[in-house]
């Protein structure tokens, strides 16, 4: 018997932490409190078994039904607290573990997000409308080329104006005047690298 609500009690909290991981996913609300109360009730359940059968066990050895009764009700009256029950502290933490995980899930999509708009602003140089490689910043205007483009141009024509439409700078772009962007760099070849297809 033992056996058996102890096998059912895995399936239903399983079944539980289920449900969750799908609250966690797709549900704004994350109100876990009613499947916290269905464990713990399984918990108190088991353990109210686990006394009747240890009281039945020890008033086993009574003679009479007087000290049977005796032994059996001081046996049964043990308080017990199912918070206390290793299945629910487990269970408090696998929901603990799952909203956590979900939450920062959802902050990584949001960070690469960002990082795939901060590219997709950046990712194309205005001189030669190709994606960049080694972006360097216009430490006048702001504006970023790819430096191997600007240089060529630069080598072209000394007196190039920054391309960028809207552009309120009238300087001529000079080489010392740019700055290599190592960050935009570092989110350009990650973004780089996750869209390189996956090799066989």
């Amino acid at each position: 018997m033992g056996d058996l609500i102890a096998s059912n009690a895995d399936k239903i909290v399983d079944s539980l932490l289920q449900s969750i991981k799908l609250i966690a996913e797709y549900e704004d609300s994350k109100d876990v409190k009613p499947y916290t109360n269905i464990v713990h009730d399984i918990c108190d359940v088991e353990l109210k078994y686990g006394n009747h059968k240890k009281s039945l066990t020890n008033a086993q050895q009574c003679v009479t039904l007087e000290t049977f009764d005796n032994t059996y009700r001081a046996s049964t009256n043990q308080n017990t607290n199912p918070k206390n029950c290793k299945r629910f502290k487990d269970f408090n933490s696998n929901v603990t573990n799952l909203l956590n995980r979900e939450q920062q899930e959802h902050l990584d999509d949001s960070i690469n997000e960002q990082l795939l708009q901060d590219v997709a602003l950046h990712r194309i140089d205005p001189f030669t409308k190709r994606p960049m490689r080694n972006p360097v910043r216009n430490s006048v205007c702001k504006h970023v080329y790819d430096k191997d483009s600007v240089k060529g141009v630069l080598k072209v024509n000394a007196q190039t104006r920054c391309p960028v439409v809207g552009c309120s700078s009238k300087q001529y772009i000079q080489m010392n005047q740019l700055v290599e962007d190592k960050e935009l760099r570092r989110k350009l070849e990650k973004v780089a690298a996750s869209e390189d297809p996956l090799e066989d």
